[in-house]
């Protein structure tokens, strides 16, 4: 499962952590855990939320409407719902596992971090590497510049657990 293109029914290693960094973008006070506001903050900020959590652009405004109203995430709610344990937050295990079941669907919304198909390609993985100038990058991911050289690295950001 490591690295490459994906076979049908499975993620590789590269866009599971992909999913991983989506939902630390998501995660903003960084605990672990998402509530609804924070995902409403992600699905208005992100078009990858977006298309994992299957909302178009323009329910954005109904879902921000139905959350300040009901504390409800509107047609984003059977999602999360689906997605949440009885606590009702969503760690990241769950969300992550969500989408392995479902790897179709969690693809459309990694997909979204190529970019423009004539900018360079940038796959992160867990060690530091070269970044090409004006590569389209995910979310997420830890930069360091390599002051002899003036060269951005990047990685996928190290688990807090």
């Amino acid at each position: 499962m490591a690295g490459g293109e994906p076979g049908p029914g499975y993620l590789t290693d590269i866009q599971v952590g992909q999913l991983g960094q989506i939902f630390s973008f998501v995660d903003k006070n960084g605990d672990g855990k998402l509530t609804r506001k924070e995902l409403l903050i992600g699905l208005k900020k992100s078009p990858a939320v977006r298309t994992l959590f299957e909302i178009s652009g323009s329910d954005l405004e109904q879902i921000q409407a139905d959350f300040e109203g009901q504390g409800r995430l509107g047609s984003a709610e059977g999602r999360w719902c689906l997605l949440t344990s009885a606590d009702d937050v969503l760690n990241k295990a769950e969300f992550i596992k969500h989408f392995l079941g479902n790897p179709e669907q969690a693809l459309k919304g990694i997909r979204l971090h190529c970019g423009d198909p004539d900018r360079p390609k940038f796959t992160a993985t867990q060690d530091w590497q070269p970044v090409p100038k004006g590569a389209a990058c995910p979310p997420g991911l830890e930069y360091k510049m390599d002051l002899a050289t003036g060269e951005t690295l990047g990685r996928l950001c190290k688990s807090k657990t």
